[in-house]
């Protein structure tokens, strides 16, 4: 057979399995969504192409495009685009420079394991480009706070709460919320939430916007109350699908806290801290998994939320929970992010995503400290997905060092990797979300010098 109608054969094969695979996924009806709620007078005084190579080891098959100035050195592991195609992430780099005039700002949506708990990575992120673009907030908050997503933030609410995690999303109970974690409140009851500590120097403890994002079919009555002041009091119609509250200020408060009495069973999906333009980065710790379980959520839920927020980029950092369990292969992992990124992109169409590969990580055998053997096998897997899916795509073990590297940021001063091998400490997350957020802005400085000589 010819090789042009070999190369044919395998592209109608490799694109059929695609369309076959995103009707596999359930379906999002095209359907009306929710606008977002502000409360009146309320301002208190205060393209897929597959490469011959897709599944060689090497990260060949992508290409990426340097900065001619580089903010710092990223030559040893740079952002790498799927099949060459450089413009990936040019509608994030326009909602950038527009976010700066905007009405609302551009956000970044950050997915993670444990490595991100504790604002870890997405903090230095969120500083470096709030720095640049202005900005300000932490971005969104679970309810429950379970794995301190904000280190400033303390929540506390009354006793009637019950809350539903990653843990309880199954069969009988889908996830509402675009951080897989909520909480409850039965109807007729009367509960509250305080947000306190609030307020800092830093952008990111600045904020001129408070959103409570909730879900209550029936109609509800809300007392907010600004440094123990009440500043607004009402009943607010109930609705089937995700909808905003948006509370704007002229100064931080210190503590509010909301007080809800619902008709029927009331839903609080998230808060966020944030400004009305900018940048916002989101952290979405999610301890355990392998990838956000989308596939396990109430996806017009989800979409409603999406809708709500408008992000402008979406990036991915998980595998470390792989890799102490070994296997002969990671194909059902590949089809896994697979699965998952296509809900994604059903999700926001036309939002980029950035996959952060799997970092280092070492245990001891026979006394020593040695990289775990299936690293590569998982980051193989992780690659390809990327292809796929048409992701951009960053090696986090290269920018380390390689295998072994963990070994030697436990080793280092400071210390820059926890002592378990497979966390970052403070300082290593800092430096390793610095260096992500300096190799985006290079691909920015880069966009932009190449869109003023058109």
């Amino acid at each position: 057979m010819k090789p042009i109608r070999s190369f044919f054969y395998l592209f109608i094969i490799l694109a059929g399995f695609l369309l076959v695979s995103r009707f596999l996924i359930d379906p999002i009806k095209n359907e009306q969504f929710s606008k977002q709620d502000s409360i009146p007078g309320f301002v208190s005084d205060s393209a897929l192409i597959i490469a011959p190579d897709i599944f060689a080891d090497s990260i060949s098959v992508f290409s990426s495009v340097q900065a001619s100035k580089p903010i710092k050195t990223t030559d040893e592991a740079p952002i790498c685009y799927p099949s060459g195609d450089s413009t990936a992430l040019n509608s994030f780099f326009d909602k950038m420079v527009a976010a700066q005039s905007s009405t609302e700002p551009a956000r970044i949506l950050y997915f993670g394991d444990s490595q991100l708990e504790g604002d870890r990575v997405t903090g230095a992120i969120r500083s470096r480009f709030q720095e640049v673009f202005g900005g300000g907030g932490s971005g969104f908050l679970t309810p429950d706070l379970l794995y301190s997503t904000s280190r400033s933030v303390n929540i506390e609410r009354s006793d009637n709460w019950s809350y539903l995690t990653l843990k309880d999303f199954n069969g009988a109970q889908e996830n509402n919320s675009i951080l897989f974690h909520s909480a409850s409140l039965e109807a007729g009851e009367k509960g509250w939430f305080k947000l306190k500590h609030l307020g800092g120097k830093s952008a990111a403890q600045r904020f001129s916007v408070m959103k409570v994002f909730y879900q209550a079919t029936d109609s509800l009555s809300l007392e907010v109350k600004q440094d123990q002041k009440t500043v607004y009091s009402g009943k607010l119609p109930g609705h089937p699908s995700i909808r905003a509250l948006n509370f704007k200020f002229t100064d931080n408060p210190t503590s509010v806290e909301f007080i809800f009495q619902s008709k029927e069973t009331l839903q609080l999906t998230a808060f966020s801290l944030e400004n009305q333009n900018g940048i916002q980065v989101d952290n979405i710790a999610l301890r355990g998994q392998v990838a956000p379980p989308l596939s396990r959520s109430n996806m017009q839920s989800l979409r409603e939320t999406i809708r709500l927020i408008n992000p402008s980029l979406c990036i991915w950092q998980f595998g470390v929970n792989l890799v102490p369990y070994p296997r002969d292969n990671y194909d059902y992992y590949r089809e896994l992010l697979i699965n998952e990124i296509w809900l994604l992109k059903q999700l926001m169409p036309d939002v980029p995503v950035l996959l952060v590969g799997l970092s280092d990580m070492a245990k001891k055998e026979n006394g020593k400290m040695i990289s775990y053997p299936n690293i590569q096998a998982i980051k193989k897997a992780q690659l390809e997905a990327a292809q796929l899916c048409h992701c951009v795509y960053w090696d986090l073990e290269a920018f380390m060092g390689g295998p072994g590297s963990m070994i030697k940021w436990v080793e280092s001063d400071p210390r820059l990797g926890q002592k378990d091998y497979i966390h970052f400490t403070e300082k290593g997350a800092q430096y390793v979300g610095e260096h992500l957020a300096d190799l985006l802005l290079n691909e920015y400085q880069y966009y932009q010098k190449t869109k003023d000589t058109e």
